[in-house]
């Protein structure tokens, strides 16, 4: 099967050229596009064997771009975030999880993202923010990422890291309303394509997401978290009071606890502050 990889990126030349370098020390000889979203990629890019676009900046638009210019003879296709490492046996692992012709999406298990201890699950199952699912959904329309501990089904696939069958998703866009680095993009793709075949995520792929501190502005991003949740709830579950009621309880408790967090870091402060203004704007 043919592989292509599609990275975004946006000002981060360091981990753009870990995540290229990686993608070719595969065992599996992949292509890849990339699409920058500034200027500073070209000269990386150019060190590799694979093709470069330059765009409008904001996720979604760089990967509806990338779409274009996917191969025609492509049998998977990869979407990752250029802060993401493969291991040199990923794709292998990805080609092997797509033996099963049934399957039209698949995820592995994403190293770097934040633990969940007992006491965190006890509280996210409570206030609506946790899922014990790998990539599931709360009431409180959190979308999740947990360790995948066994192959199984899944709800949707995180952005970092989703592979698809190019002749099942090829016809599907990315939603433009998701602006910048989008949040929640991901979900509202990946969640459209498992409602026509399924998707999995595979405790035998794994990759590292080394989540680069570069261009994060958490105030934009606790705005962002509150609008564009409400966005997915208006989309997919226009008339469902319980999921309604199940956001607004889960953006209070989220909002109440920024504002405490906030009272010794900047980060969340910041972010309470893009939460207020969510609200009212």
């Amino acid at each position: 099967m043919n592989v292509t990889v599609i990275v975004v990126t946006k000002d981060r030349p360091g981990e753009l050229s870990r995540c290229l370098t990686s993608i070719q020390e595969q065992t599996v000889t992949a292509r890849c596009i990339v699409v920058d979203g500034s200027t500073t990629a070209q000269a990386i890019v150019q060190k590799f064997p694979y093709q470069y676009y330059q765009s409008a900046p904001g996720i979604t638009k760089q990967r509806n771009l990338a779409r274009q210019h996917v191969p025609l003879d492509t049998d998977i296709v990869i979407y990752c975030d250029d802060d993401v490492v493969f291991p040199p046996n990923t794709i292998e692992k990805v080609l092997a999880a797509f033996t099963d012709e049934s399957i039209i999406g698949v995820t592995g298990s994403i190293s770097g993202e934040p633990t969940f201890g007992l006491t965190k699950k006890i509280i996210g199952t409570m206030t609506g923010t946790y899922t014990i699912k790998p990539y599931g959904i709360s009431f409180g329309l959190f979308n999740i990422i947990n360790p995948v501990l066994k192959r199984q089904q899944v709800d949707w696939l995180p952005g970092a890291f989703m592979c698809y069958r190019w002749a099942k998703v090829k016809a599907t866009q990315f939603d433009e309303w998701f602006a910048g680095y989008g949040l929640g993009e991901d979900f509202d793709f990946s969640y459209r394509v498992a409602r026509v075949g399924k998707v999995v995520a595979d405790p035998t792929i794994v990759v590292e997401h080394h989540h680069s501190s570069l261009n994060r502005d958490w105030e934009k991003f606790g705005y962002m978290r509150i609008k564009n949740r409400a966005y997915l709830r208006r989309k997919f579950w226009p008339k469902r009071l319980d999921y309604w009621l199940g956001m607004w309880w889960a953006n209070g408790w989220l909002i109440a606890i920024n504002a405490v967090r906030g009272i010794i870091s900047k980060r969340y402060r910041n972010e309470f502050i893009g939460e207020i203004k969510a609200i009212f704007k």
